[in-house]
């Protein structure tokens, strides 16, 4: 059977199997609650009647009600794995319904339970599987230019899961496996070696409980990626040409990024990602020139990963270009603040800080001009009288000068 990949575990109850009514499987996630249902097939009022639910292999005393009283309650004797975990739906008694619900699912919890009326209709079985389905891990932990070697490690897994490693065409490929089983779950490691460029995907199935997970990965062998970077909003043209140069208007090649997401289809009638409808372009008159390369327009930061470049019609992986696109955000989402903005306050300082600059300028000069001016020295005016005075001479370096009537006294 083909199994749909599915992200998480619902909680499910199976119809019953070919055994008879009275045997029920229940699939739960771990940590979820799951609900564990019986009913008397004559739907009469059960709340003066006594049921009893009990888990087998180890028998283990789950959940009793005797005539309104419970464990806990007036009633003694239940597990410790369900004190406190573990409730009916009284509302429910008036109408023969049984049916419990296990609180915060534990992977200890699955096996088989009986719900018994011991003085009404048979036991009921009901098979209890609570699931633990880990996404898995995928690295590369040796490589050359001619292999690489993969690891696929799944964590934590109930039930044990079936564990693949396959290539781009869903082929399995052989491995080494070792599934340890600690603390009641699986802990599987697989390792591959690959020899050829391109995904490589390990999937998780768990066949028991209907579950399928995987993870990805793009390897390149013996063909380094072009690297291309450009800022957000910017165009990039992503190279891509044959290596004869033959002229390929009648034939067809195909753009994808990541390995899934269709860029660019050319004499196809594949479905473009809406990602990029409306801003991918070819050269239509590089194709004589065996030249595929495209142009992808205002560039977002979402644009980045991995591209291929492939030709359907020629297997050879040297005619694949593998181009490593990195989209950088643009100075406005960087900041926070518009490109406008960000322009002037920039307009603004340069401004300042020149008029700062000429202003000392002219500061300096002034003051150079008036040290210079005191270090050459200027005469004062002679003072009333015919005496004059030089600059710096104190007062013993006067001259005074009397008047003729003064002499002759």
């Amino acid at each position: 059977m083909k199994l749909l990949p599915v992200a998480c575990l619902c909680l499910l109850t199976l119809s019953a199997d070919a055994n008879g009514p009275g045997n029920v499987k229940v699939v739960g996630k771990e940590d979820d609650d799951v609900i564990l249902p019986c009913s008397l097939s004559t739907k009469n009022n059960i709340e003066k009647m006594t049921f009893d639910w009990k888990k087998l292999e180890p028998r283990t005393e789950v959940f009793v009600y005797k005539a309104g009283k419970i464990y806990g309650e007036g009633e003694e004797g239940q597990s410790d794995q369900f004190i406190g975990r573990v409730f009916h739906f009284p509302e429910e008694l008036k109408h023969g319904n049984a049916s419990i619900i296990i609180k915060k699912a534990e992977i200890r919890d699955s096996g088989k339970y009986t719900c018994v009326f011991p003085d009404a209709q048979p036991e009921m079985s009901i098979e209890l599987i609570v699931g633990s389905s880990p996404k898995p891990d995928v690295s590369t932990i040796d490589e050359t230019d001619d292999w690489a070697l993969l690891q696929c490690v799944v964590r934590g897994a109930f039930p044990k899961p079936e564990v693949e490693w396959r290539d781009r065409s869903g082929n399995k490929l052989p491995s080494d496996e070792t599934a340890p089983l600690i603390d009641g779950k699986f802990y599987v490691t697989l390792n591959t070696t690959v020899y050829e460029t391109g995904y490589y995907r390990c999937v998780s199935t768990q066949m028991t409980i209907n579950h399928q997970i995987y993870s990805q990965t793009f390897m390149h062998i013996g063909v380094q990626p072009v690297l291309k970077f450009v800022t957000e909003g910017n165009d990039v043209i992503l190279p891509c040409s044959l290596d004869t140069k033959e002229n390929i208007e009648s034939k067809q090649f195909v753009w994808r990024k990541d390995g899934q997401k269709e860029v660019f289809m050319y004499d196809t009638s594949s479905g473009q990602s809406e990602q990029f409808k409306g801003r991918v372009s070819h050269f239509p008159e590089e194709l004589k020139r065996g030249n595929a390369s495209i142009i992808i327009r205002e560039t977002k930061v979402t644009d980045s990963g991995e591209y291929t470049c492939e030709f359907p019609g020629l297997q050879s992986e040297r005619q694949k270009v593998h181009v490593h696109l990195g989209v950088a955000a643009g100075p406005e989402k960087q900041s926070g603040i518009p490109v406008w903005i960000f322009a002037i306050v920039c307009a603004l300082l340069i401004g300042i800080c020149v008029c700062v600059c000429v202003g000392v300028g002219v500061f300096a000069v002034k003051r150079s001009r008036i040290t210079q001016h005191r270090n050459n020295g200027s005469p004062t005016a002679a003072p009333e009288g015919g005496a004059t005075t030089s600059p710096g001479q104190g007062p013993s370096s006067e001259t005074t000068v009397l008047n003729p009537t003064e002499q002759n006294t």
